[in-house]
């Protein structure tokens, strides 16, 4: 194609970093949908298959770009197709529209939902940053006060800038080292965790670490909670870390190590959605819902 869409993606990233990578991926869609001409519904959706996998080599892409482009894909293709082309278009784009609209509020439904399971006094895990759980924590401060202890992640010391901003909110939290998480994980009341992406099984795809403070939680009988939008649902069944390196964007890697790991669904007791709050193994159905 002669439009370079990972160049597109990344700056669109770069104009709003506060919005996951899923909203830019599916405002450049519509973007390519109103401006392309197509001649069948078939020619439509190899043409925005072929811009998702171009999206998918950006280095900004994750397994949740790729999510929310098969649902954007298949929700505006979900109309009456018995029109001419023009009013089909038209009733595309609108539908995109409507789409968009819709996982641009999702987080803000999703903290909402979580607010009410961060208890007043507790102590609070958090791996890395994470948007949903971020605006989930400043949420639950409005009524609520607790302690969020939030590890540093190495890869990236994303941990840092969490702590900045839930700090500018009044929290109290404390930034700790990735190898400290076993000395304080006996002291923490609930972990909460975001996810890159949530895969049929109920498991969840995060930045790297997620897995080891997740089977830490549960050795120490800690409840694991993840906050994750459903548009971040994809059908996808790893069955151990190795098969990640097939998914699209395996070469988000950092000196050659890898910047994302798998955490099974037994590691996981729920999982809150903007589509409400499910136990792991409710996920297959809802992703049956979503692309039915």
């Amino acid at each position: 194609m002669s439009k370079d869409f990972a160049r597109e993606l990344e700056s669109k990233c770069l104009e709003d970093p506060e919005n996951a990578p899923i909203i830019p991926a599916v405002q450049v869609l519509l973007k390519f949908l109103e401006e392309c001409n197509f001649g069948s519904v078939v020619e439509l959706n190899l043409i925005l298959q072929e811009t998702m996998e171009a999206m998918m080599k950006s280095n900004c892409a994750t397994i949740g770009v790729e999510s929310g482009c098969k649902l954007f894909k298949r929700y505006i293709t979900l109309t009456i197709l018995d029109k001419d082309l023009t009013e089909l278009k038209k009733d595309f784009i609108k539908r995109g529209h409507t789409f968009l609209d819709k996982i641009i509020h999702d987080r803000k439904r999703v903290a909402k939902l979580a607010a009410p399971f961060i208890v007043h006094g507790h102590n609070i895990l958090v791996h890395s940053r994470s948007r949903v759980v971020r605006d989930a924590l400043i949420e639950a401060a409005k009524t609520s006060s607790f302690t969020v202890y939030v590890t540093e992640t190495s890869s990236d010391k994303s941990g840092a800038r969490m702590v900045k901003e839930l700090s500018a909110e009044g929290i109290n939290c404390q930034l700790i080292s990735d190898a400290s998480v076993g000395y304080f994980m006996e002291r923490m009341n609930t972990v909460l965790l975001g996810a890159e992406g949530v895969v049929e099984s109920g498991g969840i795809i995060n930045r790297i670490g997620t897995f080891q403070v997740a089977v830490l939680a549960k050795e120490l009988n800690k409840p694991v909670i993840v906050l994750a939008e459903s548009v971040k649902f994809i059908r996808y069944f790893p069955l151990h870390q190795r098969e990640l390196e097939m998914l699209p964007n395996a070469n988000r890697k950092k000196d050659g190590l890898p910047l994302i790991d798998y955490t099974s669904p037994d590691y996981i007791r729920l999982l809150i959605s903007d589509v409400g709050t499910l136990t792991p193994s409710a996920v297959s159905d809802k992703l049956i819902e979503l692309y039915m």
